[in-house]
């Protein structure tokens, strides 16, 4: 009996899958959070974007020294402005990780990581997460 897979021979099929946590599912639970209405400004995306959990956690943590100077809209806005700039110098990387200066003052800027993958539908979907997160 032979252990090589032949090329044409699949490993798995669709019968094969237990449970696929989709990105609808994702976005109802609160594990990505939908900035698509945000992103679509002049030079932004026209594609959806969701950032995840942990992205909003870094985007609502203002540190004390910006209380009242800052939001988490205008957060939010920098943070998409930063993901377009980065998508416009690498149009057809399908990852990318770019860094945004969050605490204004600072020297030290936080960096992000961008996927462009195929939504539910099999569209083009964008999702902004923490470097270690997939």
């Amino acid at each position: 009996m032979s252990n090589h897979i032949h090329q044409d021979q699949q490993l798995f099929t669709e019968s094969d899958i237990v449970h696929a946590y989709t990105r609808a599912e994702a976005l109802a639970d609160g594990v990505l959070i939908d900035v698509s209405a945000m992103a679509n400004f002049p030079g932004g995306f026209v594609i959806p974007v969701a950032i995840t959990a942990a992205v909003q956690g870094e985007l609502q943590t203002i540190p004390a020294r910006l209380q009242g100077e800052q939001s988490i809209i205008g957060r939010t806005h920098d943070l998409l402005l930063g993901a377009a700039a980065a998508a416009r110098k690498c149009r057809r990387c399908s990852t990318l990780m770019f860094e945004v200066e969050l605490d204004v003052g600072r020297s030290s800027s936080r960096q992000f990581r961008m996927t462009v993958s195929p939504g539910d539908q099999g569209t083009p979907v964008i999702t902004i997460m923490l470097p270690n997160e997939d």
